[in-house]
């Protein structure tokens, strides 16, 4: 406890300490110098009290910009944050994705209700032979497909390099569809890679190019740049990224910030100014400080505009009256953007979740106003999104002379005192055992994730357990009562798994149950189920991601088939006479 409070009250000094002597303005400043005051004194309370290391914050309203820098971009060396620091924003590049693509459709005959199929070059199947002939562009950017996203995964694992952009676009024919389209919003990151490739395919280059020529230099986001490498996040102008372990901060790993081909959905890093400049644009009707207009008038309003309904999940967080005393609440999904409401006033938003970088995002189109916050860790996600969520509520109400609802204390607590978190108790699991171990080691393939290898291994308490690697995704698995079935425990990359501990003694665990040949009893493969019913991942010995058709071509070690239909047949009526002999 005591170390806690310490820790808090050194970060509290530091956040102090940078904003009177590095915090810098960015243009005119439209806030007066108590507000200025009070707006310091609640982010550093609650950036102390959140464990935020760095964070930057940029304001707009009718064209005036505001930014300043908290905290420290690198505690080893005490480097503070400042206007020019980088960081990840995470989900907030969809909408760049969204603005560029509508820039580029604005050169062509195209519109967002363009169908895909009708887009030459682009070849995209879904698992629902319908939607495959009548999915628009819409239909991926206000995620209505109602597709799994448990291509997160493999993304967050890493893809074979060969697996660019037009070759993942390929599989998504694999992706589980989990609910009818075109009803409720259903996030899918990978719809996003998709529309990337699209992009590619208009602007006859890659989107890393396209953004930077078509968006980030008319807009003079001179910062701004795409995650490529690990040694990136690592930069001198970056806020490097921190999760906090057993009460001390820790650099995150710098790998799991690559997540190719995935970056038209979350990997641009941009400065508070970059996030000014790109607020000011698009409260002004998609034209840049300079006057040049990217965007069609109504490809803007379709962007900001309400396209498709939520989950009742998603609304039950809303903030309403009578449990708080204000509105907060958000009511669909247009373009990238979440459509509602803030104390009466019409907004959209979004937040970005990029392992340790949290950032939050919200714009008032009617009243020509807009914040932005980032924050480099502590890796917690529900901590740093409830703080971030406080302090843009602190400021839009400074903002728009509304009398602010939250003060030091609560923006600390919330959501606290109006609602509680949500907690419960559960005993440690029993550990079980498993005497066959060595019979489910191997390498094995799916069609839509990475190639898994699962080995012997020795745990800390030197037990030998079973373990999976889906490249940088790893954990143990578990044997349970049945033989065959275990349950895997991510434990790698840290800044992913720490998202399924949900107390000390309950880790979200995946079902694994592994299949047999009926005849001779050798492990053939798996089904994997990483999230809800649907999501259940088939992976084979004799498969490969980077060949779907490997296990037609690879003879099986069971059978001595090639999988050929002739070969099959009488390997399978061969298997049915053993069958009735034996019987």
């Amino acid at each position: 406890m005591m170390a806690r409070i310490a820790r808090c009250l050194h970060l509290l000094i530091v956040v102090i300490f940078t904003t009177m002597n590095f915090s810098q303005k960015y243009s005119v400043a439209f806030f007066t110098f108590e507000q200025e005051t009070d707006i310091t004194d609640f982010i550093s309370n609650v950036m102390g009290c959140r464990d935020n290391p760095g964070l930057t914050l940029a304001v707009v309203k009718n064209g005036e910009m505001w930014t300043k820098g908290f905290g420290l971009a690198n505690l080893d060396t005490n480097r503070h944050v400042t206007i020019s620091t980088l960081f990840g924003i995470g989900s907030l590049t969809k909408a760049f994705t969204a603005v560029l693509l509508g820039n580029i459709l604005r050169d062509t005959n195209y519109t967002f209700e363009t169908r895909l199929v009708d887009i030459p070059g682009v070849d995209v199947n879904f698992m629902n032979s319908s939607m495959t002939e009548v999915a628009t562009l819409a239909d991926l950017l206000d995620h209505g497909m109602g597709l799994s996203s448990i291509t997160d995964y493999g993304f967050i694992a890493g893809y074979p390099p060969q697996a660019d952009r037009k070759f993942i676009t390929g599989k998504t024919k694999y992706v589980p569809e989990m609910q009818t389209p075109r009803t409720t919003m259903l996030y899918s990151n990978m719809m996003y890679m998709v529309l990337g490739h699209v992009i590619e395919v208009l602007g006859g280059d890659t989107w890393e190019n396209l953004m930077s020529i078509r968006v980030f230099k008319p807009l003079r986001m001179t910062s701004a740049r795409i995650i490529k490498a690990p040694e990136d996040v690592l930069r001198e102008d970056v806020a490097n990224p921190y999760i906090l372990k057993d009460g001390q901060f820790f650099n995150s790993d710098p790998g799991v910030y690559v997540m190719a081909p995935l970056e038209p959905a979350g990997c641009v890093f941009a400065t508070g100014p970059d996030m000014a400049l790109w607020m000011d644009f698009m409260l002004n009707n998609g034209t840049t400080s300079e006057g040049v207009t990217l965007l069609r008038e109504e490809d803007l309003l379709a962007i900001r505009q309400k396209h498709i309904n939520l989950s009742l999940s998603t609304t039950l967080l809303n903030l309403v009256p009578p449990r708080f005393p204000v509105t907060d609440e958000r009511d669909g999904y247009g373009f990238a953007w979440f459509t509602g409401h803030y104390r009466g006033h019409k907004r959209v938003s979004h937040s970005g979740g990029y392992f340790s970088y949290i950032s939050l995002e919200w714009l008032f189109p009617d009243e020509k106003f807009g914040v932005f916050a980032s924050v480099n860790g502590p890796g917690l996600p529900s901590v740093s999104s409830q703080g971030l969520q406080a302090i843009l509520s602190y400021v839009t109400d400074l903002a728009l002379d509304i009398a602010p609802w939250l003060n030091l204390t609560t923006g600390c607590t919330f959501p606290a005192p109006w609602r509680k978190p949500f907690s419960f108790h559960i005993d440690p699991p029993e550990i079980l055992t498993n005497d066959n171990i060595e019979d489910f080691t191997g390498m094995y393939g799916n069609a839509l994730l990475p190639d898994i290898t699962i080995h012997v291994n020795t745990s800390h308490d030197k037990r030998q357990i079973l373990w999976l690697e889906m490249n940088k995704l790893q954990g143990e698995l578990f044997p349970t009562t049945s033989n065959d079935s275990f349950t895997f425990k991510m434990v790698l990359p840290w800044e992913y798994a720490i998202e399924r501990v949900l107390n000390e003694n309950f880790t979200i665990q995946y079902p694994t149950d592994f299949f047999r040949d009926p005849i001779k009893g050798q492990v053939l493969g798996f089904n994997i189920t990483l999230s809800g019913k649907n999501d259940v991942m088939t992976y084979r010995k004799c498969a490969r991601f980077l060949n779907e058709n490997a296990c037609e071509e690879t003879p099986d070690p069971i059978s001595g088939c090639d999988c050929s239909t002739k070969c099959c047949f009488w390997f399978v009526l061969r298997s049915v006479l053993v069958a009735l002999l034996m019987f």
